[in-house]
């Protein structure tokens, strides 16, 4: 058993993905004491956002808010993500190159062991 622990610091986002949680607290994140991480980010409105390179295992994008465009997606991945929706990614693959914002978004990428 693990000793519980609690830990709180702003986590300013900034462009792109922002580290939240990470079992090795790489780029500032939070520690956890699982095999997952955690990241979040906010576009605006006609920009677009890569997948995090740190990304390896298999995930789910969560959307908070907004509307995006899958860029370049797989047959399997809707046109559209709009606020609530989901999408589960496979371990070594992205279901597309990019996100494009088509209204400002806010969204999670979990990475899941």
């Amino acid at each position: 058993g693990l000793s519980p622990a609690y830990e709180q610091q702003p986590m300013p986002l900034g462009s792109g993905w922002t580290p939240l949680l990470d079992p090795d607290r790489n780029d500032g994140a939070l520690a956890i004491a699982r095999p997952v991480r955690l990241w979040r980010a906010q576009i605006q409105a006609g920009d677009s956002l890569a997948w995090p390179d740190a990304l390896s295992g298999r995930g789910w994008l969560q959307m908070i808010e907004g509307e995006l465009t899958p860029l370049d997606r797989a047959d399997t991945v809707p046109m559209a993500l709009i606020r609530g929706d989901g999408l589960g990614i496979p371990e070594g693959l992205t279901p597309c190159r990019a996100l494009q914002a088509q209204k400002r978004s806010d969204l999670l990428l979990f990475e899941l062991a």
